[in-house]
């Protein structure tokens, strides 16, 4: 054998140590594991009330051109683009696993289901002909600003879940049964 072994060391069929495996966690510093899941539905919830908060960022903006009596409808629109982004991004797979680990595809996903919501919103007001009730430097407004707070949303939440995964947060021990020796 090429390197002197420890006392009761074990070796394999070709007289290498056996590596030691490390133990997940000390007695004292416990990891405790929590579900992708839950961090997927905590995304979830930011970026709806970041796709809120743009509509009320943009409402401020404007409101020294729109009337208080109006502040309901925009805030009920508001509510509707939220639900139909939580839709349209549901669909488009924004919230899947591999979603969470690269932002590339984090962007391309959360961009391009606030893309279809801003169009569907523009075809339902459009069908209904509501658009003069509007103004469109709001719509506008919203729209730009709830793609850059999505946007920087979803590179915090990727950058959050990353570190998360370095640390083996999301790490849980599996028992396989069943299987033959190899």
């Amino acid at each position: 054998m090429p390197r002197a072994l420890a006392r009761g060391a074990k070796v394999n069929e070709i007289g290498n140590p056996r590596p030691v495996a490390k133990p997940l966690a000390t007695a004292a510093g416990q990891r405790s594991t929590i579900p992708i899941d839950l961090v997927v539905f905590a995304v979830r919830i930011i970026e709806l009330l970041t796709v809120f908060l743009a509509g009320v960022v943009a409402l401020s903006l404007w409101s020294d051109q729109i009337m208080a009596i109006d502040t309901a409808i925009y805030g009920r629109s508001m509510l509707a683009g939220t639900l139909i982004f939580a839709l349209v991004a549901e669909i488009m797979g924004s919230y899947d696993v591999d979603c969470h680990f690269s932002l590339r595809k984090a962007w391309e996903r959360v961009l391009g289901s606030w893309i279809l919501t801003g169009l569907f919103l523009i075809t339902i007001g459009f069908l209904l002909k509501v658009p003069d009730q509007f103004s469109r430097g709001w719509a506008i407004t919203w729209f730009v600003t709830a793609a850059i707070m999505l946007a920087g949303t979803r590179a915090a939440m990727t950058m959050w879940i990353r570190r998360l995964k370095g640390q083996g947060v999301f790490n849980s021990r599996v028992a396989i049964y069943g299987a033959s020796a190899q």
